[in-house]
């Protein structure tokens, strides 16, 4: 379920600047460099949501960093794949309407 919260409050950039401020697709190279933002917004959600899992109080069964940097890796796999390639859809998608206005 925290991966699912943490893939929409990753699309939520991307559907917001594409829906509410743009409402047109953005160019080629422009979508590239916003995925890239989102890209280190979701490094950034990630990281926090590994962090504040690992500092519980009470866990001593932590041994090195090897095991905070499996999770960290893994859940990056997990949520910012997805969340960057929707990203790149959704940036890049034609209106409801442009077939009509042209």
């Amino acid at each position: 379920m925290k991966i699912i919260l943490l893939i929409v409050a990753g699309l939520i950039p991307a559907v917001a600047l594409r829906y509410a401020i743009l409402r047109r697709p953005i160019s080629l190279g422009a979508t590239a460099g916003t995925c890239f933002g989102i890209l280190i917004y979701v490094a950034i959600l990630v990281s926090t949501s590994v962090q504040r899992q690992f500092q519980q109080p009470g866990d001593e069964g932590i041994s090195g960093p090897l095991p905070i940097l499996t999770d960290l890796v893994s859940a990056m796999a997990k949520v910012s794949l997805p969340v960057v390639i929707a990203s790149f859809f959704v940036l890049r998608a034609k209106s409801a309407g442009a077939d009509n206005e042209q």
